[in-house]
């Protein structure tokens, strides 16, 4: 997951009378490090301090399961000797995502205390896709039947697992994100004549789920991630797309101007994703807007730790605040 809290504080200038002090903080770009026999390489997910989960691909297009702090690097190797994923990570450096076994089935794992162990789940098949502070673990589980279930699994086990309701008729659809309270976000997905459509909600944690609003009638969202009580994504209707922010009663608090949509969100409020060129940009809570530096101009954005942005060009990538 994927907090960023800027520390830094604004440079102290000696000014003349009657002149500000001006903002002199930027955004430092800087690659990742890559193991050897590795040429390309993404950021996933981020959270706490310093921590990235990504993965690695050497020429031969096989794909190695990562973790960075700062700019320490670890390869986790692949869990089970099997295709590997990593899809989150916590303020602890706990990794989530799948590993496909022989079946072959998608089961859903986690790296803790240096090596890979499944969760437990009675589906045939799983996987997990976001981890919060305390352990616990968004995911989803496939049954036989083509069946999906968005479900939650306690860090422990101990607490049976958590089936979160979905709308009749709709089912589970792209991404999961988990705060550190347990709320959840995703999207369902239904079909309407021969288009599919996408409803994005929030999913408190007594259960109680939530649909965000959407920016007018007959329109359409998307969502991305929660930190925080903070929800973003993007709304789209008459006036195009708008990278937008909900809050936890699924209200829409503010919408920017048409952009292609945010990734993720902080306890901060701090934003980033890609305006309308294509930028990586990042949106402070007072309307300021910076764009992060970086070689080719335009590149993504992905996850946010307590200290540094993260996504890439082909190369694993981070920025940082300074001042």
């Amino acid at each position: 997951m994927r907090t960023l809290v800027i520390t830094a504080a604004l440079a102290a200038l000696t000014s003349l009378p009657g002149q500000a002090a001006a903002d002199t903080c930027g955004w430092q770009s800087s690659y990742l490090e890559l193991p050897k026999g590795a040429v390309t390489g993404q950021v996933f997910a981020a959270d706490g301090d310093g921590w990235f989960a990504g993965e690695v691909t050497d020429a031969n297009r096989s794909d190695t399961p990562m973790r960075w702090r700062h700019t320490a690097m670890e390869e986790l190797g692949l869990a089970f000797g099997g295709p590997t994923l990593a899809s989150g990570i916590s303020p602890t450096g706990v990794v989530v995502g799948l590993y496909v076994d022989n079946a072959p089935n998608a089961r859903a794992v986690r790296y803790r205390t240096d090596r890979w162990e499944l969760i437990p789940s009675t589906a045939p098949a799983s996987e997990a896709l976001d981890v919060n502070a305390r352990g616990d673990i968004v995911g989803r589980e496939y049954d036989t039947l083509g069946n999906t279930d968005l479900v939650v699994w306690s860090a422990d086990g101990t607490i049976p697992t958590r089936r979160l309701s979905v709308p009749a008729g709709e089912t589970p659809s792209v991404g999961g994100r988990i705060d550190d309270d347990g709320s959840v976000v995703a999207m369902t997905e239904y079909i309407k004549g021969a288009d599919v459509r996408f409803t994005p909600h929030v999913w408190l944690p007594d259960g109680t789920r939530i649909t965000l609003q959407q920016r007018e009638p007959g329109g359409s969202a998307t969502v991305t991630d929660i930190r925080g009580g903070r929800i973003v994504g993007g709304t789209f209707g008459a006036e195009g797309w708008m990278a937008t922010e909900w809050d936890r009663t699924g209200r829409i608090v503010r919408t920017f101007p048409p952009t292609s949509g945010m990734t993720a969100v902080n306890t901060a409020g701090l934003i980033v994703g890609e305006d309308a060129t294509g930028a990586s940009v990042v949106w402070h809570p007072d309307g300021t807007v910076d764009q992060l530096p970086g070689p080719g101009g335009k590149f993504g954005v992905r996850a946010i730790n307590d200290s540094q942005i993260g996504g890439g060009d082909g190369r694993p990538m981070r920025w940082e605040r300074t001042c």
